[in-house]
């Protein structure tokens, strides 16, 4: 077996991968500075496969194993200082088996969040708050999730508002964000000087499966229609204003892209077309000075961004799936024909239509070494500076 380093152990574990990935720069640093890191999956967990990507394990178990008992005795052996454990959509995931233990017998608890709890309040909050708020520490993205802690039965004393590990790198692209805005704008023949509009497509419009009420992500709209919409709007409008408005479409890099191309080529080949496997489309979403969507997550990595972001559900079937919409971080837009309206009034107004859209749109500092910032508090938590 291999020797414990020095310092504190930390065991760890989770189902989802979002989660996990949370809580993997967290534990990087941990093991850097020589604490020992033990990892725990259920076997096929999505989680697991993360953490061996990631250089950090993990112990594995297969599922019919995996009960608060085979947890308990995991943690009596290793006898960790702390857990580290995130939030899956699973009744019974190897983190709430962990975080129950660790209640149970003493062990000082960190729980990481990846994104906000809303959702997680609304849909499982009857589930979890229960375990979750014994919990010696939370650790939210920002002050908006700290908020919907309080207000769901969380004490402000096991609340740390420490920023989201995954979300480390977007500070750095903010501050490089005229660099990349100029060398994207040139990549795609975009003016420097010109107002851009940028529509990001959600689904593959070459994949018939994800344009029927059957898929999954169904919202009560063929997505082409959307393009369509957007591509006829930029044909009628994009010659108006001074210096005229400009769009790109953007399609995700893993996709096929024929028939959107096909679009573009059809309605308005003023458009240009993005699918560059670049940074997780960053530098792209950091050329626009509007970004919109149908219900693609990138909407809401534009909002971090500070770039004012907008979700266009005309004709929604559902509640909006959306949580950044209900808390007023991205702005929505769900009446029929909104998207043409707002092309219209951007291509006469861009200044008031872009400064309209970001007096929707709560304004969010992001903490900066989230990481890092985690690692204090798991220090803090257990009265001990290394």
């Amino acid at each position: 077996m291999e020797k414990v380093p020095k310092g504190r152990k930390l065991f760890a574990t989770n189902h989802d991968v979002g989660s996990a990935q949370a809580m993997i720069p967290v534990l990087s640093q941990l093991k850097a500075r020589g604490d020992a890191v033990l990892t725990f999956s259920v076997q096929d967990a999505p989680a697991g496969v993360a953490f061996q990507l990631a250089g950090l394990g993990p112990l594995i178990q297969s599922p019919e194993l995996v009960n608060l008992q085979t947890i308990r005795s995991i943690l009596e052996v290793e006898k960790p200082d702390a857990i580290l454990v995130g939030v899956s959509n699973k009744d019974d995931g190897s983190e709430k088996l962990a975080l129950q233990a660790a209640v149970e017998m003493g062990i000082p608890s960190l729980v990481v969040l990846e994104t906000w709890p809303k959702a997680w309040m609304d849909l499982r909050g009857s589930r979890d708050i229960p375990l979750y708020t014994r919990a010696s520490c939370v650790c939210v993205p920002d002050s908006v999730s700290r908020e919907i802690l309080l207000k769901s039965g969380f004490a402000e004393a096991r609340i740390a508002v420490t920023g989201n590990p995954c979300h480390d790198d977007l500070a750095e692209f903010k501050r490089e964000r005229q660099a990349l805005r100029s060398e994207y704008r040139s990549r795609l023949g975009l003016p420097q000087d010109a107002v851009v509009f940028l529509w990001c497509v959600t689904y593959d419009l070459d994949d018939p499966a994800m344009n029927t009420p059957d898929y999954v992500g169904w919202l009560g709209i063929r997505e082409e229609e959307l393009a369509l919409e957007f591509l006829t709007s930029m044909r009628d409008y994009c010659c108006l204003g001074d210096p005229p408005l400009h769009a790109f479409l953007r399609q995700k890099p893993s996709y096929r892209s024929d028939r959107v191309r096909q679009l573009i080529a059809d309605t308005c080949p003023a458009v240009a077309f993005d699918n560059a496997n670049d940074r997780r489309g960053i530098p792209a979403l950091l050329a626009a000075d509007i970004v919109a969507g149908h219900s693609t997550i990138v909407i809401q990595t534009a909002a971090l961004l500070g770039i004012p972001a907008v979700y266009y559900m005309p004709k929604l079937t559902r509640d909006d799936p959306m949580v950044t919409n209900a808390l007023g971080l991205t702005a929505p837009m769900y009446r029929e024909g909104q998207l043409r309206e707002l092309i219209r009034e951007l291509a006469s107004d861009p200044a008031k239509t872009i400064g309209d859209i970001r007096s929707q749109m709560r304004s969010m500092d992001l903490p900066e070494n989230a990481a890092g910032n985690v690692v204090e508090e798991i220090d803090r938590r257990l009265r001990l500076r290394i």
